[in-house]
């Protein structure tokens, strides 16, 4: 047996009338007449067949059918408005997936940051967090997603990533040039004021002036000059004329650009540390970290072709240091603009 369905407007009349028990109260609340409530309510009860009311002297009472109708429309109606409700509320912004990278700070500032609107271009809804230090990231207590490190790509317990490689040439300042002149071969240097890296020295990285005249194939005994570190300060003695330094070409683009420092010889040496990017084990990344370094390492790829190139690092070696694309398949969902 089929269940009439009685019209909204007359569920909402007698939903109103049994909570006021007043057709008078449930006609003010609803703007209308004491008659519309009693008309709607004796249609109401004629299409299902039932007494909804008993109407004494001074008093409305619900009979049990009533009471039993009254609690489910008040229930339904109670949902109705809830769910017109829950359609009208802008949607609440998507909780940003946060993304911590551990950076040394001049790559930070000088190669990763002017690269990284790129990324958030893409991936709006991913929060990145850079964090400049000197320190490795232990990935467990720090909070640390991803580090970006220069190194032998030595790291125990770790995933480890070829990023890109590097090459060193020397700079200095266009005043220092002029008043020296030019120079012709890498051994006229050894006569000239060098600066250097006092870490970079001792630490097997490539970056010192020993292995760039090895590179060269100039034997070089102990090699004078003044001792700086960190080697930030290096390149900013350089440019204050205060000799010949060598520059990571991953660092010193804005510097040539700008023309605050300048190449007194084309020939670069190939460092031996590289770029490498790690992280902890995992079976699977997370999808805003694994779609961070598809993003950086086709950032690297590109900066090997074109500036990599460009700063002496040779063709081979460049195509050869060219990242694999992740195997990982990356979905990071982006947010409607």
């Amino acid at each position: 047996m089929s269940v009439p369905r009685p019209p909204l407007a007359d569920l909402r009349a007698f939903e109103a009338a049994a909570r006021h028990l007043s057709f008078t109260k449930a006609a003010a609340e609803l703007g209308v007449t004491q008659g519309a409530i009693s008309q709607r309510i004796r249609k109401l009860e004629e299409l299902l067949d039932l007494q909804l009311f008993e109407r004494r002297t001074r008093a409305l009472v619900l009979t049990n059918a009533g009471q039993t109708l009254a609690t489910a429309v008040a229930d339904g109606l109670s949902r109705i408005a809830l769910g017109l409700e829950e359609i009208g509320r802008p949607p609440a912004p998507r909780s940003p997936k946060r993304l911590t990278v551990s950076v040394l700070p001049d790559f930070a500032s000088k190669w990763l940051l002017p690269r990284l609107t790129g990324f958030q271009d893409k991936y709006p809804e991913v929060e990145v967090q850079i964090t400049a230090e000197d320190r490795f990231a232990d990935f467990v207590t720090d909070g640390v997603d991803l580090g970006i490190r220069f190194g032998c790509g030595e790291n125990p317990g770790l995933t480890t990533l070829l990023l890109m490689p590097d090459v060193v040439f020397p700079v200095c300042s266009p005043d220092l040039l002029k008043e020296g002149g030019s120079f012709t071969t890498p051994a006229e240097l050894l006569n000239c004021e060098l600066l250097h890296d006092a870490a970079a020295e001792h630490n097997g990285s490539g970056c010192d002036w020993r292995h760039w005249f090895e590179q060269a194939g100039i034997a070089s005994g102990r090699l004078e000059g003044l001792r700086v570190s960190p080697s930030k300060l290096v390149i900013e003695s350089a440019a204050d004329g205060l000799g010949i330094a060598l520059a990571r070409a991953a660092l010193i683009g804005d510097d040539l650009a700008e023309g605050r420092l300048v190449r007194p010889l084309r020939q670069s040496a190939t460092t031996v540390y590289s770029y490498f990017l790690v992280h902890r084990p995992a079976v699977k990344l997370d999808c805003h970290v694994a779609a961070f370094i598809d993003w950086v390492r086709a950032e690297a790829a590109e900066w090997l072709l074109t500036k990599g190139q460009m700063a002496g690092m040779p063709v081979r070696q460049a195509s050869a240091s060219l990242p694999e694309p992740a195997n990982q398949p990356v979905s990071v969902s982006k947010r409607a603009s």
